[in-house]
């Protein structure tokens, strides 16, 4: 077995066991909030983020520009409300004459996937647990943020269309914005902004952890000592950061590189001002997954009331 390997959110539960105990590792006191809550037991630290990811809106900054919308001043859900109202007048009345593909304001994805999967969801379940392990611990007895969750996804129905792959929706300028890892956007065309949840977190990004770094417990002592050591330099050490920013093209958990794209420069600012939402759906399994993606295209769709979609989640989550 290697003495270091990368493990998913949702098979850290199975590895555990597996892994090294690095709580006195220095780094841990800069890991992002968020970014731990699933790799710690009581005081016990048994993996370490490998990269972090943004979710947020992906946005076309030249309609924005052409409609004269600052991006900086959507940072309430309010704010969001207006600003789609206003595109789909401008929309409705051809004001937009250079985007000619130009047809809505949101684009959401045809297949269901990890928007309605895990995206979409976690709009109302971020504000009630930190991680998926409280959430599988304590189990879903009652959707605080129903309401917030209600507004989202009334927005998304009122002014969104159904897209084969909304991300190159966007980039082809069918639609203006969809939410999205920060991965997808280029840059040039396409930025990223956080997302406003009504009644909660006004300007935050959802932040996931798509993978982790653990060192392997059954190794001998030099070889963890080796491989915690290597752990350590590898988002601190300047003469790596070429290798990781560039080669790796990844936004580093820490703070200490300049990711090299524009969206990944946006989610490092959003994580060292605090401004972030845990991804409590990254560790759900499979099957769970499945299910609320099922219930939630059910009432994007309009095949059943937000009440079926409660209820479901509480069923799939609370049992």
């Amino acid at each position: 077995a290697p003495d270091v390997f990368l493990l998913q959110a949702k098979d850290l539960a199975a590895f555990k066991a597996s892994c090294e105990d690095l709580s006195a590792e220095n780094w841990v006191n800069n890991a992002p909030a968020g970014t731990m809550t699933e790799v710690q037991d009581g005081t016990m630290i048994f993996a370490m983020p490998a990269k972090i990811e943004g979710v947020g809106f992906l946005y076309r900054k030249d309609i924005f520009s052409a409609a004269g919308i600052n991006r900086e001043n959507i940072n309430s859900f309010s704010r969001l409300c207006d600003t789609a109202t206003l595109l789909a007048e401008r929309i409705r009345d051809g004001a937009f004459a250079d985007f000619k593909n130009l047809k809505s304001v949101f684009g959401i994805p045809q297949e269901i996937g990890e928007v309605a999967e895990k995206f979409l969801p976690n709009i109302a379940l971020s504000a009630q647990f930190d991680g998926t392990s409280r959430l599988l611990r304590e189990k879903l007895q009652e959707l605080e943020q129903s309401q917030a969750l209600k507004s989202f996804l009334d927005l998304q129905k009122q002014y969104a269309c159904f897209e084969t792959d909304p991300v190159q929706a966007l980039k082809s300028g069918e639609v203006v914005m969809t939410l999205a890892s920060h991965t997808a956007a280029d840059g040039e065309t396409v930025g990223l902004m956080p997302v406003p949840v009504p009644d909660g977190a006004q300007d935050c990004l959802m932040l996931q952890v798509p993978q982790y770094w653990a060192v392997n417990a059954e190794a001998s002592a030099e070889n963890k000592k080796a491989a915690k050591k290597f752990l350590a330099a590898l988002y601190t050490d300047s003469a790596l950061e070429t290798a990781v920013v560039q080669d790796w093209g990844i936004v580093p958990p820490f703070g200490n590189f300049e990711p090299e794209t524009e969206a990944g420069k946006e989610v490092r600012r959003c994580v060292l001002s605090g401004r972030t939402l845990p991804m409590v759906t990254d560790g759900l399994n499979e099957e769970q997954l499945s299910e609320i993606g099922q219930a939630v295209e059910g009432y994007l769709t309009d095949r059943e009331t937000f009440e079926q979609l409660t209820a479901q989640l509480l069923e799939i989550l609370g049992g």
